[in-house]
């Protein structure tokens, strides 16, 4: 646990260098491996140290690609780190989104939420409120009506 607190502490503030040979070493696999851990603060300290990685490899690879996205990729981080978005703890989630936005090109789900309109399901026996989602009118709106 403490050797992961001072991996991922390197990664995030240690220069481009430094990160290339921590990286060399072997240390972003035990990173993807903590991103199964049930305590919320271990995940969270993989996935900033995950984070100062792919920060280290922006414009590192080939085609501006980030070097080590793939590194990611082929130790199924990727797909841990897509799981994190539905972990309870909301730094996580925070984090493992901002790794997907900014690093994998992720989009958040919940972005189109502002077309969502208070509503009333009548459909039982109570009425209840609900979310639904609505389209602009294609005409435009008009307020002299």
């Amino acid at each position: 646990r403490e050797a992961s607190w001072a991996v991922a502490n390197a990664l995030r503030n240690g220069s481009s260098d430094q990160v290339r040979t921590l990286v060399e070493m072997g240390v972003v696999p035990p990173l993807i491996r903590i991103l199964d851990s049930q305590d919320s603060k271990l995940v969270l300290v993989s996935l900033e140290g995950l984070g100062g990685v792919l920060k280290a490899g922006e414009g590192r690879g080939t085609a501006g690609r980030n070097s080590y996205t793939s590194m990611i990729e082929e130790a199924e981080g990727l797909d841990k780190i897509e799981h994190l978005q539905s972990h309870a703890d909301t730094k996580v989630y925070d984090q493992a989104m901002y790794l997907l936005e900014n690093y994998f090109g992720f989009e958040d789900e919940n972005e189109g939420d502002d077309m969502l309109v208070p509503g009333i399901d009548n459909s039982d026996s109570k009425s209840s409120y609900v979310l639904k989602s609505v389209e602009p009118p294609t005409e435009g709106y008009n307020f002299m009506n």
